[in-house]
Parts: structure tokens; C-alpha cells; sequence
């Protein structure tokens, strides 16, 4: 469920907007990957989504993509040699549609 939507801009056909949501992030295993499905207010097939942790990654790459109309995969994928719990967070995903 997302939280929070704001506008941050829009210039020459380009718009870009925040949405906030709560991730509780799976564990990792070493060099583990994993990929979690989350809602987004408002994102489409097309967009381009930029994550934003809410506090150091841990060895932890987060890269998300649309999956249809208001829905996209977040992907985690850990570099460490340990297993890694993250903690549950608001997660910041900039939207930017053309």
C-alpha cells in the first residue's frame, strides 16, 4: 500500500513523482537474490523507477520495475559473504515517465 505521492516535476513531456511505501525486505543469503512484489500509486508499464533505502544497504542492490498498472518487482540482490536481514523501512521509489 503506498503512503504518500507527491509531484517533484514535469518538463518537456517528462513527469516525475515520489511514492513512499513500507518494504519489509527478505532475508538474504550469501550472494543471495530475491524479488518482492510492492503497489505504487500511479506507476505504468514504461516508467522508470529509482529506489531510495531508508538506511545503508548493506551490501544489498535494490533495483525495481513496473509489473503492470500500480504494481512493480523489487529486486534484492546481496554482494556480502553473510546473510543479510534488513529491517522493515519506508522505501522512497522515483517515478519518471516520458
Amino acid at each position: 500500500m503506498s503512503i504518500n505521492v507527491s509531484s517533484i516535476g514535469v518538463s518537456e513531456g517528462v513527469q516525475q513523482f515520489v511514492v513512499e511505501v513500507v518494504v519489509d525486505p527478505p532475508s538474504l543469503v550469501t550472494l543471495g537474490v530475491a524479488t518482492q512484489k510492492v503497489i505504487l500509486d500511479g506507476v505504468g508499464i514504461g516508467d522508470h523507477i529509482q529506489v531510495v533505502m531508508p538506511y545503508d544497504g548493506q551490501s544489498i542492490v535494490v533495483t525495481a520495475a513496473p509489473d503492470g498498472e500500480g504494481s512493480a518487482d523489487i529486486n534484492f540482490q546481496s554482494s556480502s559473504l553473510s546473510t543479510v536481514d534488513l529491517a522493515s523501512g519506508t522505501f522512497k521509489f522515483i517515478i519518471t515517465r516520458a
